[in-house]
């Protein structure tokens, strides 16, 4: 029996309870150091309430069963690559509730930057790179939009040089 000893980065042990409370606090940079890959959710595009897109920022709802279980990253806004049909496309992520127009339930959405199709019963890989906010309650809609706006521009440049 030969024993190996335990992987560790930067003198801290590699265990799956190290990846999770890195996604708990939303550190994405860390979670990818930890996995050697980013960290990503697989789901089918459900509808929704189309409040992105009267917004001017369509989002992709997916079916995420929030409640089962499954590690998510923190509530927030993440610079994201999205994977459809053998095509990557940058995006903007949500996971929250939505407390700009009243607590709701948990979701996970995104809004694919440069994208037009309709996205409807596909199959999305939303890859995670980095949280860019938490989220956060805004006075108006019209407010909302002025920051998701800001969010776009902050994640096209974080998202320039990454493949």
């Amino acid at each position: 029996v030969e024993v190996i000893p335990p992987y560790t980065i930067n003198g801290e042990v590699v265990s799956s309870t190290l990846v999770r409370q890195a996604l708990a606090q939303g550190d994405m940079r860390k979670v990818e150091r930890l996995m050697g890959r980013y960290f990503y959710l697989r789901g089918k595009v459900i509808p929704s309430d189309k409040r992105g897109r009267v917004l001017g920022f369509p989002t992709a709802n997916l079916d995420i069963p929030t409640t089962s279980g499954q590690a998510l990253p923190a509530n927030g806004i993440y610079a994201t690559i999205v994977q459809v049909d053998g095509k990557q496309f940058p995006s903007a992520t949500n996971i929250g509730t939505h407390p700009t127009f009243g607590e709701g339930e948990k979701t996970v959405e995104t809004h694919l930057l440069n994208y037009k199709d309709n996205l409807y019963g596909k199959e999305l890989r939303v890859e995670f790179v980095q949280k860019i906010r938490d989220e956060q309650r805004f006075p108006s809609a019209e407010e909302l939009k002025i920051q998701i706006e800001k969010d776009v521009r902050e994640i096209e440049a974080i998202l320039k040089g990454v493949s």
